[in-house]
């Protein structure tokens, strides 16, 4: 399977350990992520600002994120 397969993948659970670094490796290829969680914490939280992807918009109780991470 190709990168240029998948142009905009969706994470649930963005702030865990796993799903976090996914996105950030989805990021560095340049691929178009959205994703959500209810909190965010350290470390996930500053490596996701680091990166320019921290999630920009809470609704309701949870924050949800849409981020054109294309170069």
């Amino acid at each position: 399977m190709e990168r240029t397969d998948f142009k905009h993948i969706h994470l649930i659970a963005t702030g865990g350990s796993i799903m976090h670094n996914l996105a950030l490796a989805l990021h560095d290829q340049g691929i178009k992520v959205t994703g959500s969680d209810d909190e965010i914490y350290e470390p996930a939280k500053s490596r996701l600002a680091a990166a320019g992807i921290l999630p920009a918009e809470e609704v309701g109780s949870r924050k949800n994120w849409i981020v054109n991470l294309m170069p």
